[in-house]
């Protein structure tokens, strides 16, 4: 069904893109077509990915106006992905399964299916067998679960990751300067944890070694 998608290898990654791929309007399908084929290697990707080439792995907003090349990109690398075990459900605790649902932002969400009645219900005989809805959506406690834009997330992170200045990468990214200041605040909260785990897992530095350090 997708070009070329044999070099993902991985039945989860189908699975995940064709829920993806039912959210995607018919005029923006081709949109989807292609990303599939440019993020199916994600080696060669991030091997190649400069701020010139950008626009031709992730095509501009007032072409891709639902963020399909974002959203493909975060199923590809595993930014967004199906986990195992599956998270419970808020409201009873239950264990929850794997569904499809067009309304959401990727096309799924972890569903709960357990059976449930309150204490009203105990009370009464022979009432009808009630099924707990609760779920949780597959960006919670992801680098998406902080906003809706996806786009303009995943841009900018990358222009903070190239050492764009905040002012301009709001300009860049078409979106407000605080937006950008939050974005690039988040970035350096997840950059000193990853840092500070490094420097506690592998010290830098030893005998006769000068240590420079600067975080940016």
């Amino acid at each position: 069904m997708f070009p070329n998608l044999c070099r993902l290898n991985d039945a989860t990654v189908v699975r995940l893109l064709e829920a993806l791929r039912l959210t995607v309007c018919d005029e923006l399908q081709y949109v989807f077509r292609d990303a599939v084929e440019r993020f199916a290697d994600m080696n060669a990707f991030y091997a190649n990915i400069t701020l010139r080439n950008w626009a031709w792995f992730f095509q501009p907003s007032f072409v891709d106006t639902q963020s399909v090349c974002s959203k493909v990109f975060a199923v590809c690398s595993g930014l967004v992905t199906y986990v195992e075990p599956t998270p419970v459900c808020p409201r009873c605790g239950a264990p929850t399964v794997f569904e499809e649902d067009r309304s959401t932002c990727f096309g799924w969400r972890y569903r709960c299916n357990a059976r449930r009645w309150n204490a009203k219900d105990r009370r009464r005989r022979h009432v009808s067998c009630r099924r707990c809805r609760g779920s949780v959506m597959p960006t919670v406690n992801t680098w998406f679960g902080c906003s809706h834009a996806i786009g303009q997330l995943v841009y900018l992170t990358f222009l903070w990751m190239n050492r764009i200045r905040v002012a301009q990468a709001a300009v860049d990214a078409g979106t407000t300067t605080n937006t950008a200041v939050d974005i690039y605040s988040l970035c350096r909260e997840v950059a000193e944890v990853l840092i500070s785990h490094e420097i506690r897992e592998r010290p830098f530095g030893g005998e006769g070694l000068l240590l420079s350090y600067n975080m940016a």
